[in-house]
């Protein structure tokens, strides 16, 4: 993870799978990793925007994860321009 707010560590172009998803929240990406923090249950989140640096879907999920768990994603395996798409997910802290 390259960067951190609030204790929370987060990377561009990036994906947790094979992990428990708790709900998905319409958010700004921005405020995703918020959303998680302040649910009991989210050790860790992934942030999709189709086509908005602004809008998009951040999913919260569950379970024993290690910041070395998030696999990276090139834009070209998006299949999209970056700008079309961006990916997010972070991690919550101990």
């Amino acid at each position: 993870m390259k960067n951190k707010y609030d204790g929370i560590e987060w990377a561009m172009d990036c994906e947790f799978s094979n992990d428990k998803n708790l709900k998905s929240v319409q958010t700004k990406g921005q405020d995703c990793g918020m959303t998680c923090l302040a649910d009991n249950e989210c050790t860790h989140f992934n942030w999709k925007s189709e086509n908005s640096e602004n809008n998009g879907t951040c999913y919260l999920k569950s379970g024993d994860i290690r910041k070395e768990d998030a696999l990276r994603i090139s834009s070209q395996s998006q299949g999209q321009n970056q700008k079309q798409r961006s990916l997010v997910c972070g991690i919550m802290p101990d």
